[in-house]
């Protein structure tokens, strides 16, 4: 009777306690909603008046469209409190170009957080701003590899007295873990067809393949090779001065060795880059200078494309997998069989003329990759569908990019990895080491099949393998009636390996290098139309959700910094990625930092 009146009083005291949480967090969103809505009132959007400077001071870009209930509330005035998808900054950009009262950009930013090819897209509609004869001023105290790409497309570019540049060239790799398996007796049973699907190297070599390192090769080179040309053609230095001066180290270097070299146009406090800015607009001083932001200027788009064309746009941003994992670790975004139905759903819509697909993902699940490709492949069938490929669209990315009327994709696109692998965990040895067994009962011979502590025999190996087999050649055919080529065709490019868009375009593997943008008015055309409107698919979120999530993720960022360094955390990920590889892997083989 104790035991029953102590759990029936823990019982009700968890109950209360539960109450009174949620009560009290109820209370902190309300306040917090009332004082955005107070805010919100006195808070609009920045009227851009002549004279006036964009500022871009950016930390994170990805292509997803999220709706934002806090904006509406007053709150995320400001560019850099949360992702801007890379379509909202460039469309800024041009929007700004056009209006008469915007007299140049005030580029801000150590690092714009995204990769390459999107660093591309926004370099390239600067270039563009230029072209009407408005300045761009670049001021940071540090700037990284991918931040100096974009800053020099400058007319004065400016660094902290006591700032850096990080211009020291592009590496790709990976961390292995085989000799820590082998200690601790786990195999890493791998099946996979293709000689460069180097994704399961970390887990059976102690270093790259020598198939790896030339595929790596070729597409750094690729890219890096494009760096030197534009920020060569930009700062007027030659490629080679350039490569002499990425192999000086420049990371360490003084100011005064960036101005001599003409990587800079000068070393100044903030302060003093602003007064820089005075003289172009013609005030008196810093505090006279009028900024808006991107956000600023996009409010003030007159639905400028409000032609007669709808062109629907979806995003497919993140890994391929069955579904979203739930851990304190997780903090990338996710494809899943629910954008395959979206597509499915807005393809027999007669209300969009066309669709776009953005694929910035390097792949995953070959099961969720096959359901998308057919989304995209039956959307086809009723209206034109078009790819738009960002900073990656490999393997499975690639997969499901194979069944569209059209292909876009950047010079600096990863792309290609046509290829499937398999891994399976064999600890047999682990357990027998710490004196663990088990015993099971079955009513047919492969049930125990994946057990952890079972070797598998030659001949499950290699019905495995013929498993695999099948989706690589499921694979090739998909691409191969996709892209109009024979299966041979597909293979002797296809084999794993990894392509930049450039590349690509050479083989045949897209139509057209572009972005989104041309992706989109291509759409149209295709459609039979020369003006149109676009509607961005958004991720609807509401406020209560947007609370929870945001703390979520906020706690898991800050545990992940704290708890580890960035090394470590890399380690963490391919643990991670190793654990959610359930089934065959269209997958990227090492999404390397570039």
């Amino acid at each position: 009777m104790n035991s029953f009146w102590k759990t029936f009083f823990a019982t009700l005291l968890a109950i209360v306690v539960s109450g009174v949480i949620f009560v009290s967090l109820s209370i902190i969103a309300l306040i917090g909603i009332f004082a955005g809505l107070s805010v919100g009132a006195n808070n609009e959007t920045q009227k851009i008046k002549d004279g006036s400077i964009l500022k871009i001071n950016l930390t994170n870009i990805s292509d997803t469209y999220v709706s934002n209930p806090w904006a509406e509330l007053g709150f995320d005035k400001g560019d850099r409190c949360q992702d801007l998808p890379l379509s909202y900054v460039i469309e800024a950009i041009d929007e700004a170009k056009n209006d008469d009262r915007i007299k140049g950009i005030y580029l801000n930013m150590m690092d714009p957080g995204c990769g390459f090819a999107s660093a591309e897209a926004l370099r390239g509609a600067l270039e563009d701003f230029k072209q009407t004869g408005k300045f761009i001023v670049s001021y940071s105290d540090f700037y990284s590899l991918k931040g100096y790409y974009l800053a020099s497309v400058a007319d004065q570019l400016y660094v902290n007295k006591e700032g850096s540049i990080a211009f020291d060239g592009l590496a790709g790799g990976a961390v292995f873990f085989k000799d820590l398996l082998d200690k601790i007796g786990v195999e890493m049973m791998v099946f996979k067809v293709g000689t460069f699907k180097s994704a399961v190297e970390p887990y059976m070599l102690n270093s790259m393949s020598e198939a790896n390192r030339t595929q790596i090769s070729s597409y750094l080179g690729d890219i890096w090779g494009r760096i030197l040309g534009e920020v060569g053609t930009s700062r007027g230095l030659d490629s080679v001065r350039l490569q002499a001066l990425a192999d000086s180290m420049q990371s360490v270097q003084t100011t005064d060795s960036y101005l001599a070299n003409k990587l800079i146009d000068g070393a100044l406090y903030q302060d003093q880059a602003l007064e820089q800015l005075c003289s172009l607009v013609d005030v008196d001083g810093p505090d006279d200078l009028y900024f808006v932001s991107l956000r600023d200027v996009y409010a003030t788009r007159s639905s400028a494309r409000s032609g007669e064309a709808n062109i629907g746009v979806l995003f497919a941003e993140g890994e391929i997998n069955v579904e979203e994992t739930d851990s304190p670790f997780n903090t990338k975004k996710v494809v899943t069989d629910q954008l395959a139905d979206r597509i499915l759903e807005m393809g027999e819509d007669d209300d969009y003329d066309a669709l776009v697909v953005r694929v910035n993902s390097p792949g995953g699940s070959s099961y969720i990759s096959e359901q998308l490709w057919y989304a995209v492949h039956k959307a086809s069938q009723n209206k034109p569908v078009v790819i738009s490929m960002g900073d990656y669209a490999a393997s499975g990315g690639y997969y499901m990019s194979s069944g569209a009327s059209y292909i876009f994709a950047e010079p600096s696109t990863i792309t290609g990895s046509i290829g499937i692998f398999g891994v399976v965990p064999n600890a047999t040895k682990l357990a027998n080491k710490i004196g663990v067994h088990q015993d099971v009962v079955k009513t047919a011979r492969y049930a125990d099949l994946g057990a952890l502590d079972r070797p598998w025999t030659e001949e499950e190996r290699g019905l495995f393998q013929q498993y695999v087999n099948r989706g690589y050649e499921l694979f090739l055919k998909r691409v191969s009636e996709g892209r109009g080529m024979t299966r041979d065709q597909v293979d002797s490019i296809a084999q794993g390996r990894v392509w930049t868009g450039a590349q690509a375009l050479g083989l045949g593997l897209v139509d057209e290098l572009g972005g989104l943008q041309d992706a989109i008015a291509y759409a149209a055309t295709q459609a039979g139309y020369d003006s149109y409107h676009v509607t961005y698919a958004r991720r609807e979120v509401n406020v209560l959700q947007e609370l929870f999530n945001r703390s979520t993720q906020t706690v898991r960022m800050k545990l992940m910094n704290s708890w580890f360094t960035e090394e470590e955390i890399r380690y963490i990920d391919q643990l991670r990625e190793l654990r959610a590889m359930s089934g065959l892997q269209a997958r990227l083989p090492m999404v390397v930092d570039i």
